[in-house]
């Protein structure tokens, strides 16, 4: 129960901090926590989406109202997901022990926490992103991602995006058409 307690001060300090975030903030990392935690985080997350069913969109979001999203669908309110079972059976989560839909959730009130409410596979790439810092605008060329332990030197990414900012193996990006402001 104190747990659950602490999940969901998390959510409600984060939820409720989003829409005041100065722009100058999303162009460098600057998370809440340690940037290994965050990248760690990151890391166990990706392996956890590798676990969903293949789809045309492939990860999970939060909605502005709290809302959790896998694959598109709307599996129900964060603050929930620990107590709700019916979220935990839902069939995203077929291939998922307890634990790991109980880390699927606190990972994403975590990263929620550090200013990352969506986490999946880009389609085109193949390559995982993580949203930093959304703003209202929300347009492709407003986006910021977070990218970990990604091979910057590829075709693949230095056709796609561009660097903004890097620390230790964690990177922020954002479309290569977008002028970074």
């Amino acid at each position: 129960m104190r747990s659950n307690i602490f999940l969901f001060s998390c959510l409600t300090l984060a939820l409720t901090s989003c829409g005041q975030i100065p722009d100058p903030l999303r162009n460098k990392i600057n998370f809440r926590d340690e940037i290994s935690n965050v990248a760690d985080s990151i890391t166990y997350m990706e392996l956890l989406i590798k676990k969903l069913p293949a789809k045309s969109i492939v990860g999970s979001f939060l909605d502005d109202d709290g809302y959790l999203y896998v694959n598109s669908e709307k599996i129900g309110s964060l603050k929930h997901a620990l107590s709700d079972s019916s979220m935990m059976h839902n069939a995203v989560f077929k291939d998922f022990s307890k634990d790991e839909y109980q880390k699927f959730i606190s990972i994403t009130i975590f990263l929620l926490k550090n200013y990352i409410d969506a986490s999946g596979i880009d389609n085109i790439t193949g390559l995982f992103t993580h949203e930093y810092r959304r703003t209202e605008e929300y347009t492709y060329r407003d986006l910021r991602y977070i990218m970990v332990n990604v091979d910057t030197t590829s075709q693949n990414f230095f056709e796609h995006y561009q660097v903004i900012d890097s620390k230790e193996n964690v990177f922020l990006v954002a479309p290569i058409d977008t002028k970074v402001k």
